[in-house]
């Protein structure tokens, strides 16, 4: 009788394989749990950051309301104190606004308006925390004639999370080469 030459399967050989991928099933397995939790974290981080985003932009936006309010009934000599009266008020659209600044600068003295008082162009920005990392910026370019454009609606970080570098330890190279003998 000729015996038969090839690869031969040992008695344990298909028992070794079931059990070799039955780990790597498992592994790739864990590895996909894995990821999804991760997922699921990184979903509910961005659902709440959008979520404090768009509160804060509705106070932003509360506030314009407010601006453009004051602007149609309120002299413009006394919007400034109209506008700093909000931010010391109560109301729970307003909360965490941060300083109010309004500023004016008047043209030269020879440009007048209708009732022959210089005619008054300036500024108000107002800031809302969006969370502790972040600030929502709002400024206002305000003209005489009681209208106002946005000039900026921008998140920014917190001047108090601004880290300042102290250079003044660092020895520098100052471009002169000088030989140690």
């Amino acid at each position: 009788m000729e015996e038969k030459k090839g690869f031969v399967f040992q008695v344990g050989t298909p028992s070794i394989m079931v059990i070799l991928l039955t780990f790597v099933l498992t592994v790739f397995a864990l590895l996909s749990v894995r990821a999804s939790g991760n997922e699921m974290n990184l979903s509910k981080k961005n659902g709440q950051a959008v979520q404090e985003y768009y509160s804060a932009d509705a106070k932003a936006s509360y506030m314009l309301a407010c601006i453009d309010a004051a602007l149609h009934n309120t002299d413009m000599d006394y919007i400034e104190q109209t506008l700093v009266g909000l931010e010391a008020g109560k109301e729970k659209e307003l909360q965490g606004l941060e300083a109010v600044k309004v500023q004016f600068t008047p043209y030269a003295s020879f440009v007048t308006g209708t009732q022959g008082k210089p005619i008054k162009n300036g500024t108000i920005s107002y800031c809302f925390p969006v969370n502790d990392k972040i600030d929502l910026e709002v400024s206002l370019a305000i003209y005489s004639n009681k209208t106002y454009q946005i000039i900026k609606w921008a998140t920014t970080k917190p001047v108090s999370n601004i880290q300042t570098f102290d250079d003044s330890g660092l020895q520098l190279w100052d471009g002169d080469v000088t030989e140690k003998r």
